[in-house]
């Protein structure tokens, strides 16, 4: 069996349980906080930097083609550079320290752009937080395993969960709170309608919820910096040796990831899967009402929906995983998400069906991050664990980027050819979630091995042993 797995059966056997115990589990998801809050964060910045472009005299499709090259680049380029990143935090046993400190110079760049309110700031912000902020997401993900104990799993599924929903609708529900404030309301539809070198108003309600979120942001990150995790650190310290041992060991995992069938195969899950977070995405945080055709009512009444269903998964989600497995979550998530693609497509008939479509989505968005993370860590070995995780979370984040980019397709409501742009999107991404549901037939799942105590590589449910 691996090294990690051996040191961590001694550390038990010797009854250390301080790094599997239920507090351990907590301060880790005090950290979720704020590694989950650039995620929040990015739509509301791209399209304020979008209008900013727009007040400084370029038309808005210009201003998009530029945000859309940038975004797109930065997150394919720096998903390469943080791969490696994250082997030499796992290696030399950093992942928290790099985990505070990336959080802490993200934070400090949305502040520094939020008050100056300029566009370089927010170019420089936007430029940095399309990749910078990828591996401390992907490095917390995969500590599950290193803090917690089996038993402990479920309970850290809850807990993620309900931080998740926490971050994700903070901003919204502040918002209405201190309705009174100037905050930034622009959807893709009212940026198109604007004028080139148009004078904006400063959003103050919206730079202040943005700054009480990071405060609280920072508060949470010092007791995470508490978790007791089992890391082994590199036998010899000598940096040349380790540097040539990190490449080497980031080749060999590339390349038996583009070797495992099943690991692609759950890519291609993945990719079918996005619909439900792209389509939340886009309604609450990007271009608003404008594309569903909704009143500013009816969006309040979608995201309270939305907050329902988040909170129905806490208590449902982590259940399953705990008892079927992330496989069975996955089938789960890939039927609601095309259960929502199709009462979309009625909505354009009846909008009343849209109220159904946003249960589904809410429930599938609310699950799928611990649905990937249980697979990633129920089938990688500890040690390619935060690469495994960290390939899928950088796959998320990119396709996660074509939310501003369907923006030119939906910019145009008052089109005729709408209808038909609309109804081929949500085709394109029917026929990508079927694909995935094929995909996920033939995905072996080795839930059953895990919950007994067997670790991967899995070969007729025993353990190899690697020989030095």
């Amino acid at each position: 069996m691996n090294i990690a797995w051996e040191e961590q059966q001694v550390l038990l056997k010797q009854r250390d349980t301080v790094h599997r115990s239920p507090l351990n589990v907590i301060l880790w998801a005090l950290g979720q906080f704020a590694v989950e809050v650039p995620t929040e964060f990015t739509h509301r910045i791209n399209t304020i930097f979008i209008a900013l472009l727009i007040q400084n005299g370029l038309q808005y499709v210009d201003s998009l083609a530029i945000y859309s090259s940038v975004i797109l680049c930065c997150a394919i380029i720096g998903g390469l550079v943080n791969l490696l990143f994250i082997s030499y935090c796992v290696r030399f046993g950093r992942k928290k320290i790099a985990i505070f400190f990336i959080s802490l110079f993200y934070f400090a760049l949305v502040l520094v752009a939020c008050w100056t309110n300029n566009v370089v700031a927010f170019a420089i912000l936007l430029f940095f937080s399309s990749w910078i902020t990828q591996s401390p997401a992907a490095m917390h993900g995969s500590q599950i395993p290193f803090i917690s104990s089996i038993d402990l799993h479920q309970f850290a599924d809850h807990l993620s969960i309900l931080i998740s929903t926490l971050v994700n609708f903070l901003y919204i529900y502040m918002k209405r709170a201190f309705s009174f404030a100037s905050f930034f309301s622009l959807n893709g539809q009212a940026l198109s309608k604007l004028q080139n070198g148009v004078e904006l108003e400063k959003p103050i309600g919206t730079y202040a919820v943005m700054t009480g979120i990071i405060i609280l942001a920072i508060i949470l990150l010092i007791p995470y910096m508490f978790v007791k995790e089992h890391v082994s650190k590199p036998p010899i310290k000598n940096f040349k040796y380790n540097a040539i041992y990190i490449f080497n060991n980031f080749k060999i995992v590339l390349g038996e990831m583009v070797r495992d069938k099943n690991f692609i195969l759950f890519l291609v899950c993945i990719i079918g899967l996005q619909y439900s977070s792209l389509y939340t995405s886009t309604l609450f945080y990007t271009v608003q009402s404008d594309i569903y055709h909704v009143t500013n009512y009816s969006l309040s009444i979608k995201e309270n929906t939305y907050f329902y269903t988040s909170v129905l998964a806490i208590g449902i989600t982590p259940i399953i995983l705990h008892k079927f497995g992330p496989r069975m979550m996955l089938v789960i998530i890939l039927i609601c998400t095309l259960v929502l693609q199709c009462f979309l497509q009625i909505e354009v008939i009846n909008s009343n069906f849209g109220y159904i479509a946003i249960i589904f989505g809410g429930f599938a968005g609310a699950s799928t991050n611990v649905t990937l993370r249980r697979f990633v860590y129920e089938n990688s070995t500890y040690d390619t664990i935060s690469m495994h995780y960290g390939v899928v979370y950088i796959l998320t984040r990119v396709l996660n980027s074509l939310t501003t980019l369907f923006s030119i397709i939906y910019q145009l409501q008052e089109n005729d050819l709408f209808y038909i742009r609309f109804f081929a999107v949500v085709t394109i991404f029917f026929v990508l979630t079927i694909i995935g549901l094929v995909c996920v037939i033939f995905l072996n799942d080795h839930h059953e091995e895990y919950s007994v105590g067997l670790r991967p590589p899995y070969i007729k449910n025993k353990i190899i042993v690697e020989k030095e």
